[in-house]
């Protein structure tokens, strides 16, 4: 993974939108005011330590991030909520109807790259993204015993997002084939 200007990163309250390589939104989450749960260390959590539970459970693969949108708000459990009803991010879930808005969600803030332009062709070429799939898939192929272990315990919805996050990932890599296809 390339090496991320962390210093873009505003130490605030916020929100921040995920992007995939195919300039998809992913993934919307929240940073409280608080330094240890501010946007920083929110997203180094997600892209240093791997910990979050959308990496952690295999639903986003990291290396299909292209960027990041980041909004300071201190509203921002509200500002969540009307990112995820304008954004439709793949990874979150529910339909979110916002209380009001507190962002202006085309102005972001700040834009953190989390690869250079190369870096994301290169991850975009056909044979490198079958095999990042296929990476990802069989990691999360792997988690699937922890998802069976959760349904039995009555947690239906881990195994409904783990369906869906492998479902995602396949229809990355089917219209990668077909964009290849499409250009010889």
């Amino acid at each position: 993974m390339a090496e991320i200007n962390w210093s873009k990163v505003p130490q605030r309250g916020g929100v921040y939108c995920m992007y995939d390589l195919d300039e998809n939104p992913v993934y919307v989450g929240y940073a409280s005011e608080s330094d240890s749960r501010s946007l920083l260390p929110r997203l180094r959590e997600h892209f240093t330590q791997q910990n979050s539970s959308v990496v952690a459970h295999g639903r986003i693969d990291l290396l299909d991030v292209w960027y990041v949108e980041i909004w300071i708000s201190s509203e921002y459990e509200v500002a969540e909520e009307q990112l995820i009803a304008e954004k439709e991010p793949v990874f979150n879930r529910g339909e979110p109807t916002p209380r009001s808005n507190p962002i202006d969600t085309d102005d972001p803030d700040e834009v953190l790259y989390i690869c250079d332009n190369n870096e994301r062709e290169t991850r975009l070429h056909l044979p490198n993204r079958i095999r990042s799939k296929m990476d990802h898939i069989q990691r999360m192929v792997d988690s699937d015993q922890i998802a069976l272990e959760a349904l039995s315990r009555g947690k239906q919805k881990r195994l409904e997002s783990a369906r869906n996050a492998a479902q995602y990932h396949l229809s990355i890599l089917e219209s990668a084939i077909e964009r290849h296809y499409e250009a010889e």
